[in-house]
């Protein structure tokens, strides 16, 4: 069966070929892929060829599509398990092969088009989960690329009283639009947390992917009394994607008792209980698509993201098009 995917061919080149599928095994089930989305964190770093364990040139990026089975059942996979082709992992296809109990379906109303968001909502989801906030506990958010976005979003569904900032108005913006309390940096994240919420906050979710932002964020953790002590622990949550070492100040984190937390993608069950919410209605996530772009020019979408473009969070990859 001849099939097509996305290819990262050099540094920052982006292409569309068609490949030979080979035949399906006994305990294998094709998805015939409707749409994937571009995880801009991890596909930049790939193009940008700073992926830890990169393959070298001429693979398929992605890990999120979403398509259907021969009887047309609705699902979402990760990618196909094995092509022709080297894989990263094999998500931007137009077919998929995947293991008889490889995928998830889709619950009502959760189309094929926003139905691949789930991964990166599973992954923070993730960062929810180990963090554990209470219900009203202060919990900022710094950035709101579409990370910093599913965080705000899904801590708020948890219960939380979120904050999120950015500097860019039309993120921020985005956010909003949700019902989160978001706010735009004209002045020092510090002025502008305390202008919010004096207290400042005892989760702090790290969505940018800068160090210098990371080594900061102990300005806005609530101060904690030296004497007994037995509330609530401030919590740094690492939600953003590094490809290397960072380094953070260990006296100011000291000050804090504050604990650092690394998600470590996701889960089964955090995908599954995101597909829930998305079917409930709880988490809503079309406004984070910015386009849906055919698989021949899928170039254009990886170039605004590169370019960092105003207003551009990721884009949904159309395979039927």
């Amino acid at each position: 069966m001849k099939s097509r995917a996305i290819i990262f061919e050099a540094r920052h080149q982006v292409n569309t070929v068609d490949f030979q599928l080979d035949p399906l095994q006994s305990n294998e089930v094709l998805v015939e892929v409707s749409h994937s989305v571009v995880s801009p964190g991890t596909e930049l770093r790939c193009l940008d060829g700073k992926q830890p364990g990169s393959l070298g040139w001429g693979f398929i990026p992605g890990y999120a599509c979403a398509g259907h089975l021969e009887d047309g059942t609705p699902v979402f996979c990760q990618g196909t398990k094995r092509c022709s082709l080297p894989r990263m992992w094999g998500g931007h296809v137009s077919h998929a092969v995947v293991d008889e109990t490889g995928f998830y379906r889709l619950p009502p109303g959760v189309s094929t088009v926003e139905a691949p968001i789930v991964k990166l909502a599973a992954i923070a989801s993730r960062g929810v989960t180990l963090s554990a906030p209470a219900i009203g506990q202060p919990v900022a958010v710094v950035g709101l690329g579409i990370i910093g976005q599913l965080s705000a979003r899904l801590f708020k569904q948890a219960g939380a009283n979120v904050v999120a900032f950015d500097t860019d108005a039309s993120r921020v913006a985005l956010a909003v639009e949700a019902g989160i309390n978001a706010v735009k940096l004209d002045s020092t994240l510090k002025e502008a947390a305390l202008a919010v919420l004096p207290g400042l906050f005892e989760i702090v979710v790290e969505a940018t992917g800068s160090p210098s932002v990371l080594s900061g964020l102990h300005e806005i953790l609530s101060p904690i009394p030296w004497g007994d002590y037995s509330g609530p622990k401030r919590q740094v949550v690492v939600q953003a994607s590094y490809p290397e070492t960072f380094a953070i100040p260990y006296q100011d984190f000291f000050n804090y008792e504050a604990s650092l937390l690394i998600p470590r993608d996701s889960r089964p069950g955090d995908i599954r209980r995101c597909l829930e919410l998305m079917g409930s209605g709880e988490l809503d996530v079309k406004n984070l698509i910015s386009e849906i772009v055919p698989a021949t020019r899928a170039y254009s979408a990886y170039e605004k993201l590169l370019a960092r473009q105003t207003g551009y969070t990721t884009a949904a990859i159309d395979w039927k098009e």
